[in-house]
């Protein structure tokens, strides 16, 4: 059984696929414009230096970093601490 430190902020997981629909919604209409502007070749020719992929990766992080979170340092500390408090009190008996 999973026990969360802070079960509140599953509920901010919800927006992942928020953010995943508004992302694709943004590409959909970012393609229909480049349909209405012009030709495709033309775009290709004058947008020789951008990467296509590079947004989409930089999305991909953020949502793992946002799915991931942070591990709290604080508390990680202080169970060490505790460990550490533990092991010693073993030693000195």
């Amino acid at each position: 059984m999973f026990k969360f430190a802070h079960p509140e902020y599953l509920y901010l997981l919800l927006f992942i696929p928020a953010l995943i629909l508004l992302y694709a919604y943004g590409a959909w209409r970012n393609h229909l414009r480049k349909k209405q502007w012009g030709d495709a070749a033309l775009f290709r020719t004058q947008t020789q230096g951008f990467s296509a992929q590079r947004p989409l990766f930089k999305f991909t992080l953020l949502l793992l970093a946002l799915a991931c979170g942070s591990t709290d340092a604080r508390s990680s500390t202080i169970r060490n601490q505790q460990f550490h408090d533990r092991k010693l009190a073993e030693a000195l008996k």
